[in-house]
């Protein structure tokens, strides 16, 4: 399979835009998003029962929380997050922010 962010259908959830660059039913057992969240967006502190996650920055700059402690992200950070663990993502910079997700 190929794909490509221009063609990738983007999907709104909360504010951020998303696409799904691998699908999971694609693949054994990965699936690869691209989001984008607005200046000033912050997601809620969740955790994922089924899956670990890796982030990977773009653009922008942002503040992940991971089991309760803040880390400043820029372009070329690389964020890992267990599963079962507490995290967030929150745009401080004055632009979007984007990642690619594998999780």
């Amino acid at each position: 399979m190929v794909s490509t962010i221009e063609t990738s259908k983007i999907t709104p959830f909360l504010g951020v835009d998303y696409s799904v660059l691998l699908p999971r039913e694609r693949s054994e057992c990965v699936e690869i998003l691209l989001e984008r969240f607005p200046k000033g967006l912050a997601f809620p502190i969740h955790q994922h029962k089924e899956c670990e996650q890796t982030y990977l920055f773009l653009e922008g700059e942002g503040e992940v929380t991971l089991a309760g402690e803040i880390h400043r992200v820029t372009k070329g950070g690389v964020v890992y997050i267990p599963r079962l663990t507490d995290h967030a993502v929150r745009n401080v910079g004055d632009s979007e922010l984007v990642y690619v997700v594998v999780e």
